[in-house]
């Protein structure tokens, strides 16, 4: 019986590679002629009358001629300024104000929800830089009295960035009543 289901595994990978096969075939097709339907595109601006050669072409929601992309600076780079705004302060700061402090000083930080960027860089940079619920942003290794927090004593720095991250996504879901 085992030959049986080695010989049906068999056949069936051959049925999948051939499969593959014919869709790779098919997207390589596909890409010639949105290639091609691109060079058009681009033809005919540059000879219609009317045309401004500088303006992109839209290509159905996004640029053919893109710009090029500013990426973020490094979550150690973010979280060293953040440490001096932080040690400068000497007070625990959210993260909206943190975010308008470090842009003041040049760290601009980009993406869909450049608050929450910010907070998973500095999430993933808890060695350095901690947030205290109800606080804001703290150093690491400095003791905070007044919101409880000890750098001697375990602290769950992942259990804080999960329960954000699921309230700024709970935040954007219509209310759901849980069991």
């Amino acid at each position: 019986m085992s030959d049986k289901a080695f010989e049906n595994a068999k056949m069936k990978k051959e049925q999948l590679l051939a499969r593959k096969k014919v869709i790779l075939q098919e997207m390589s097709e596909i890409d010639d002629t949105i290639n091609r339907i691109d060079r058009f595109m681009k033809d005919w601006q540059s000879f219609a009358e009317d045309s401004v050669p500088d303006q992109p072409i839209s290509d159905g929601g996004s640029l053919m001629q893109r710009t090029p992309r500013t990426r973020n600076p490094s979550k150690e780079d973010v979280a060293e300024a953040a440490y001096e705004i932080i040690q400068e302060r000497g007070e625990p700061i959210p993260r909206d104000e943190l975010f308008d402090l470090l842009s003041e000083r040049g760290i601009t930080i980009q993406g869909k929800d450049p608050q929450m960027v910010l907070s998973t860089m500095l999430w993933r940079m808890k060695d350095v830089i901690i947030r205290i619920p109800n606080y804001g942003y703290w150093l690491r290794n400095e003791p905070h009295p007044e919101a409880g927090y000890d750098p001697s004593t375990p602290y769950r720095a992942d259990d804080e960035h999960s329960d954000m991250v699921h309230r700024d996504i709970a935040g954007t879901l219509p209310n759901v009543d849980e069991d």
